[in-house]
């Protein structure tokens, strides 16, 4: 009989310690790792949106609304404007045509319909672009407030 400590079937063995102590190890580098990442990206957000406040405030600072931040949503707008622009002026513009070379006699007629057709659409292409400089010089003033 030995005087030695006796292994209960609930008492883990050291093998099964050494198993677990392991799997806590790998589980604490895999959290380091993820938490290490977390911080990372919550850096990097930080830094964007530093870099875009900063590139926004120097827009508005020099009254450039052509610069980099704002410029992406402007072009975009305007790239859907001037493709609407045409997309509904190239109809107009022969109907015009067609219009006043019916019933005008001459040829000056319909290029006069055309003229005013196209001059409207100019017209409206300038405004709505001067709008949309306006609203975003406005909401660069904003985010500068915030």
């Amino acid at each position: 009989m030995s005087a030695g400590p006796s292994i209960s079937p609930t008492t883990p063995s050291s093998e099964e310690l050494r198993r677990a102590a392991a799997a806590r190890r790998a589980l604490a580098a895999a959290r380091e790792a993820g938490a290490v990442e977390d911080y990372l990206a919550r850096m990097e957000a930080a830094l964007a949106a530093r870099v875009d406040e900063r590139v926004a405030q120097r827009a508005l600072e020099e009254g450039n609304i052509d610069s980099p931040a704002p410029r992406h949503g402007l072009l975009s707008g305007l790239t859907a404007r001037l493709s609407a622009s045409l997309a509904l002026g190239i109809p107009l513009v022969a109907v015009a045509g067609g219009i006043g070379g019916e019933y005008g006699h001459s040829g000056g007629a319909a290029v006069s319909a055309i003229c005013a057709v196209l001059v409207t659409i100019l017209g409206l292409n300038i405004y709505y672009t001067e709008a949309e400089k306006s609203l975003e010089k406005e909401r660069l003033r904003r985010n500068r407030r915030d």
